[in-house]
């Protein structure tokens, strides 16, 4: 028979993943806006009142990505919580996939900062065209940089921080001796950091949502782009590659543009009928030359 006790355990420990997700994800982007001010090799004339505004904003996107991440896994959680030994269930499985994001996190956090010091702007939709010739020739050449190497090791411990981090007895045994004991406060528990993690991922308590609109922290161009990190960065180079792909046919494009067909392009745009295939031929000019003779 579960007792209140053991049905704590498992959604300690699922906070306490949630905690560690939110840290390592925080940490990627501090760490590639950190590197590149240092490394980019701009001469960029920097106050110390305009990297505090983007590390807080930047930090803001993390938590922005993470509250959207952790804002699903505390809705589902609530879907298992009457079930002691499927929510246990659930807590491993959000241990493995919160564990695969941080590792796609990192990846993302070390291409971002690799397009920063070898093109001198974040992702962008280059990404995209980059792999559309050779991708093996691509992935070959980046794989003999030693940064590269240096990136992997770094995606490689983070994952395993987090996974340790996460783990650890202490955290989830502070966590379960205060969470609330029966179902009801500890629904009530969940949906309030569903709620929480909500308000992090709209990332703004005031009209406007947190977007790439707003990522505006200094007059240089440069340092404005570092505010979002890589999640956010790939998610609006494919929002921009969607965007810019043009149709596939002539026909995709009228319609694209509010026109059934030609005829009705050319009557908004005043002509009454449309030169076609049909219409007669202009006449020839048979006038006869004066000077040819001459």
């Amino acid at each position: 028979m579960t007792t209140p006790q053991d049905s704590r355990r498992p959604l300690a420990a699922l906070v306490a993943t949630g905690l560690c997700f939110t840290l390592l994800v925080a940490a990627a982007g501090f760490v590639v806006r950190v590197l590149a001010v240092s490394l980019s090799g701009q001469h960029l004339d920097l106050s110390a009142a305009e990297l505090a505004r983007l590390y807080m904003l930047g930090l803001r996107f993390d938590l922005k990505f993470a509250g959207t991440v952790l804002a699903g896994v505390w809705t589902f959680a609530l879907l298992w919580l009457a079930w002691p030994r499927a929510f246990a269930a659930y807590a491993w499985a959000g241990l493995v996939v919160l564990a695969m994001v941080v590792c796609a996190v990192w990846w993302l956090a070390m291409t971002d900062l690799g397009f920063i010091l070898y093109f001198g702007h974040p992702l962008d939709i280059m990404v995209f065209e980059l792999f559309h010739d050779d991708a093996g020739a691509i992935t070959r050449t980046a794989l003999r940089d030693w940064r590269v190497s240096l990136e992997l090791l770094a995606i490689a411990v983070a994952t395993g921080l987090f996974v340790w981090l996460a783990r650890k007895p202490w955290a989830s045994a502070w966590l379960q001796a205060r969470l609330p004991r029966h179902p009801a406060p500890q629904a009530l528990a969940l949906l309030t950091l569903a709620v929480l993690s909500g308000v992090a991922a709209r990332g703004s308590l005031g009209t406007f949502p947190l977007a790439r609109q707003t990522a505006a922290v200094s007059h240089q161009p440069f340092l404005n782009a570092l505010a979002m990190n890589g999640p956010l960065n790939l998610y609006y180079a494919d929002k921009d590659r969607r965007k810019a792909a043009l149709p596939a046919s002539s026909a995709a494009v009228l319609q694209a543009a509010g026109f059934a067909d030609v005829e009705a392009l050319a009557r908004a745009a005043g002509f009454a009928q449309p030169v076609t295939s049909s219409s007669p031929a202009p006449r020839r000019f048979r006038g006869r030359c004066t000077w040819c003779s001459s």
